[in-house]
């Protein structure tokens, strides 16, 4: 590691963790505090982890009746493992209940 650089604790790892859980959070309430008025108030959840995972086990827990998923067109088609019908492919495949995506 360069000079005068300190490596990374275990609590700014944390830190930085938590930042990013509450800026996804505001986010999130953001986009859809500029929607059209919403008959059901939203739970917004950030996780880290594995995306399709996180989802389901989300969806599993608060017993979800839908997952919307959004999705983007890729110009890289090349990066398969990341790509976002990968992730929705598995998400519908494990889901308990109904899966909508949407495309942008």
């Amino acid at each position: 590691m360069p000079e005068g650089l300190n490596r990374p604790t275990a609590g700014d790892v944390m830190q930085a963790r938590e930042n990013a859980r509450i800026a996804g959070l505001q986010r999130l309430e953001e986009l859809t505090s500029q929607s059209a008025k919403l008959t059901v108030k939203p739970e917004f959840l950030v996780e880290f982890g594995s995306p399709s995972e996180k989802i389901l086990q989300a969806a599993n827990t608060v017993k979800a009746d839908a997952i919307i998923l959004g999705l983007h067109r890729s110009a890289h088609i090349d990066t398969k493992s990341h790509l976002p019908w990968a992730t929705a492919y598995e998400v519908v495949c494990g889901a308990g209940c109904s899966v909508l995506t949407v495309r942008n």
